[in-house]
């Protein structure tokens, strides 16, 4: 049964191979040594046919050395069955250099020099769409040299004219291309060539890569202007049909580009511009573009027909502007309070809906005429300031024909009244009365640290919630307000000046104004003085009822913002110190020793100045962290040279330091750790700090 296999697998080799003689014996070994013969020569470089008779193999091609010759006919030598080789092989020529030179131009493509391997032949003929049939020989540097050439010959295929030279492995592309795509694809093509090859590209391009374009502008001041890219072969003398230009560029393309009927479209271009006093007529890829007016409307009508004379795919845009009454633009509004009334004659593309909408307001019904011409210089804009300033009043019109604009009406109140007065810049102010309830000026501001002010009631006339902001100093300030007619409150800018500087030491304050009278209570921060609070205050010249208190010892443990400092507190012992989240260690303490701002003394005593309990807070906050918890001691030495004896001076250094020394125990501190001196001799007033 193995036999009957084999034989059947040898019949079926002779037959593939083309032995169609009656199988005898010789017939079948020929067979087998021929297909052995084959699968032993499959992976030579250059084919090579074998022929058998018998058992004698005829062995045809080429080869690229002597050595390679023998080596094949000692492969098939030492095939099973064979008596002897018989040697038709041709040794290949060795070139050196191995040069490979292509030359294109318009007419004709040449070539010169060798191919290693017979199949690049076919391979550049595909690239150069013509037949080429360069001899073979050996020499090329390396395997890469093929896959050179053929990316070689592929980007010369893409320049409409060339020199590609590779010899061994120096590369070399010079010519010109059509398009600037055309040199971007070469450049892709050959980006990654091997490393050890030289490569030199110099290509020039013919075209700027610009599609046809046409642009025609007739002006009455500037006269007629054309630019254009045109066709290579578009007569130009079609131009002649608009007029002699005043300004004129105009580039024919060197070749055709993929736009067949840019032609066509040009020159209905040329028939609607010859027909315009004015205006401006382009033509771009696939689009055909009109603008001009005042035009009379048998014109415009001609150029909408034109439409259907267009190439498939392409569309035009027209913006014609139709002639005109003459009658000028005028536009009046009403506003009631709630809604707005519109009348007059406004530019074509004036749109009401979106003009109520930016008012935020109502619109009632828009009785205007239209013009034909859009709004090309602003007109509608114009009325922003006019309009905006309309809708603050309680009810009111707004008149403008031509340059003239005009309002009136009724304001809420006088702080309403400036604000329309400062908003209608441009416009003419006419009578703008105010609407008021009849009900007199009382209004109050009250203040906390921990969330900031709030002002309620009706303002005197001579108030508003940006002066009373400024003089206390805080930005935001809350509540709803209104504006008297009348009245005077100079007193309360004259308080608020002159609590602002101590507003750092204020953890409340309640101001009532009731027609002219002033009453306030102020709660200084535990740790201020409120007589000197109020003693400040006073010597500012505020005639107002006033009471200065000391506000209660917060809870300990609760937190708050201080929202004139902008900085967390918590409340410690009784007072408010500021949360610094310091790490006790001793480069952080002394850090934050520089921070604290010196602590002010009553001149020539012992008592803490208004303005210290700031930074005496500071310094407890800094103490508590790095002497209760980090076991540091604090020095506190006490200069003083204000005192006529120095044997005075002494004692006042001491004691001021022994004061800040209690001070800060009182603020939880702990007392071991603080240290408090005072210094033999002085030249100046102030407190040292030292970490031990």
């Amino acid at each position: 049964m193995r036999d009957f296999f084999a034989i059947v697998a040898i019949l079926f080799a002779v037959i593939t191979l083309g032995v169609f003689q009656v199988p005898d014996k010789n017939a079948l070994v020929s067979a087998g040594i021929r297909a052995e013969a084959e699968a032993a020569l499959y992976q030579q470089r250059h084919p090579i046919s074998v022929e058998v008779e018998g058992r004698v193999i005829t062995a045809s091609g080429r080869v690229e050395s002597d050595d390679e010759a023998r080596a094949v006919v000692a492969k098939l030598g030492s095939l099973e069955g064979v008596d002897a080789v018989v040697s038709k092989l041709d040794v290949l020529p060795r070139v050196a250099p191995f040069l490979l030179k292509i030359d294109k131009d318009s007419d004709d493509i040449s070539l010169n020099g060798h191919v290693p391997v017979q199949a690049l032949n076919a391979t550049l003929s595909k690239h150069l769409e013509t037949d080429v049939d360069l001899p073979t020989a050996t020499g090329a540097p390396d395997l890469a040299w093929v896959p050179v050439a053929e990316r070689g010959a592929e980007a010369l295929g893409l320049l409409l004219k060339g020199e590609m030279r590779l010899e061994d492995r120096v590369f070399q592309l010079t010519g010109t291309a059509h398009l600037p795509a055309h040199l971007e694809q070469v450049e892709t093509i050959l980006a990654d060539l091997p490393d050890d090859y030289s490569v030199s590209l110099s290509i020039d391009v013919l075209d700027d890569g610009l599609p046809y374009s046409l642009f025609m502008n007739r002006d009455p001041y500037m006269g007629l202007r054309v630019s254009a890219k045109l066709p290579p072969s578009f007569d130009v003398s079609l131009l002649d049909a608009i007029g002699v230009p005043q300004d004129q560029t105009i580039a024919l393309a060197p070749l055709p580009l993929n736009q067949p009927e840019f032609g066509l479209v040009a020159e209905l271009a040329i028939g609607i511009m010859k027909d315009l006093p004015q205006g401006t007529v382009g033509v771009g890829p696939r689009v055909l573009s009109v603008q001009s007016g005042p035009v009379p409307e048998q014109i415009a009508q001609s150029i909408e027909a034109l439409r259907a004379d267009l190439p498939p795919g392409w569309t035009m845009q027209l913006a014609l502007v139709p002639e005109d009454s003459g009658d000028p633009l005028a536009l009046r509004a009403e506003w009631s309070g709630e809604t707005l009334v519109l009348t007059g004659r406004v530019p074509s593309d004036f749109d009401e809906i979106a003009l109520a909408q930016d008012l935020n307001v109502t619109l009632a019904s828009a009785l205007i005429e239209r013009s034909p011409y859009p709004d090309l210089d602003g007109w509608s804009d114009s009325h922003g300031p006019g309009l905006r300033a309309l809708v603050l009043l309680q009810q009111g019109s707004y008149e403008a024909e031509g340059e003239a604009k005009k309002l009136t009406g009724i304001a809420a109140d006088p702080q309403a009244r400036r604000l329309v007065r400062q908003m209608a810049q441009g416009v003419e102010l006419g009578q703008l009365d105010l609407k008021d309830d009849g009900s007199p000026a009382v209004f109050s501001l009250r203040y906390d640290a921990a969330t900031g002010a709030v002002l309620d009631g009706k303002l005197p006339a001579d108030l508003s919630r940006q002066a009373i902001s400024e003089a206390i100093g805080l930005q935001a300030l809350r509540g709803n307000t209104r504006i008297a007619p009348d009245g005077n409150g100079s007193k309360v800018i004259s308080l608020l000046k002159a609590l602002q500087p101590w507003l750092a030491e204020v953890d409340a304050f309640l101001l009532a104004f009731d027609q002219g009278s002033v009453q306030a209570q102020i709660l200084a921060t535990p740790g201020s003085n409120p007589e000197q609070l109020r003693t400040s205050i006073g010597r500012h010249g505020a005639r107002v009822t006033l009471e200065v208190l000391q506000s209660p010892p917060p809870t300990s443990g609760t937190i708050r913002n201080h929202v004139v400092l902008d900085l967390p507190q918590v409340a410690t012992d009784g007072y408010w110190l500021p949360s610094l989240g310091l790490q006790p260690e001793r480069g952080v303490c002394l850090d934050a020793l520089q921070g604290v701002p010196a602590v002010p003394f009553v001149p020539g005593r012992t008592t803490f100045m208004l303005g210290s309990a700031r930074p005496i807070a500071r310094l407890a906050a800094v103490a508590r962290s790095c002497v209760n918890v980090g076991g540091l001691t604090l020095t506190i030495t006490a200069e003083a040279a204000s005192a006529e004896f120095d044997v005075l001076n002494r004692q006042l250094s001491r004691r001021r330091a022994e004061a800040l020394r209690d001070a800060l125990i009182e603020r939880g501190v702990a007392e071991q750790g603080l240290v408090a001196r005072g210094s033999e001799t002085a030249d100046q007033d102030r407190i040292l700090y030292a970490w031990q």
